[in-house]
């Protein structure tokens, strides 16, 4: 991502607000939308609900300490409220954790229910030399395989230069600086599991037969 350089400067007579977070967040966003996609070629069951419906659904559901909640998009607090549903407190229904995501293009308004050993393993893939040159880059992280650099344009390869050139004129070159952010993520599923979809009925969004409580079945025992 290019970025006027004035930013960067402690003295600057400009600033760009985020500045030093736009790109990070991008590749939040890509990651979630990335995992959501998954969700939705793993899921087993899946239910249109009325809000309502929502949590007396998880109660139908056999929530145990061995369940957890993946939620895109649902106000939760909002409809805890409005029903006065006490068993959710502290972003937990019924002590079973709830992580909370943004809606993606793919997935808005929808709860994934699934066992905790059946959470996917994601990992981060090596970045190829080549390109770890190419950009200068340097790993930030000890944990994970997340890379970084940050090159004024003035002080790079012709190859970076006319790669980033596109419609832009030499002078705003020259004022930019490019921020590279690389990590490479790998997601893994089990091949068999259980995972079940809650998606918010909207009158607004969604079309197609409201589910009743009463088709909302257990989880299936687990079985290796």
């Amino acid at each position: 991502m290019l970025q006027n350089k004035d930013s960067f400067f402690e003295h600057s007579e400009s600033d760009n607000i985020n500045f030093d977070s736009i790109l990070a967040t991008v590749i939040v966003k890509d990651f979630q939308e990335g995992l959501s996609e998954t969700l939705l070629y793993k899921r087993t069951k899946s239910y249109l609900l009325k809000s309502e419906d929502l949590f007396r659904a998880l109660d139908r559901i056999g929530l145990n300490e061995d369940i957890v909640i993946l939620n895109f998009g649902v106000n939760l607090e909002y409809l805890s409220s409005s029903l006065k549903t006490k068993e959710f407190s502290n972003g937990k229904y019924r002590n079973v954790d709830i992580y909370q995501f943004e809606r993606s293009h793919r997935v808005s308004d929808s709860l994934f229910i699934l066992r905790k050993s059946d959470l996917p393993n994601i990992t981060t893939m090596d970045i190829d030399q080549e390109t770890i040159t190419k950009y200068s880059l340097s790993r930030i992280s000890n944990h994970i395989k997340l890379f970084l650099s940050l090159i004024d344009l003035n002080q790079t390869s012709a190859e970076v230069y006319n790669e980033n050139k596109m419609n832009r004129t030499d002078d705003e070159l020259r004022k930019s600086v490019l921020i590279s952010i690389f990590i490479t993520l790998q997601i893994k599923w089990k091949k068999s599991i259980e995972l079940i979809q809650f998606e918010e009925y909207s009158d607004y969004f969604q079309t197609g037969i409201i589910n009743k409580l009463e088709d909302v079945k257990p989880i299936p025992t687990y079985i290796e």
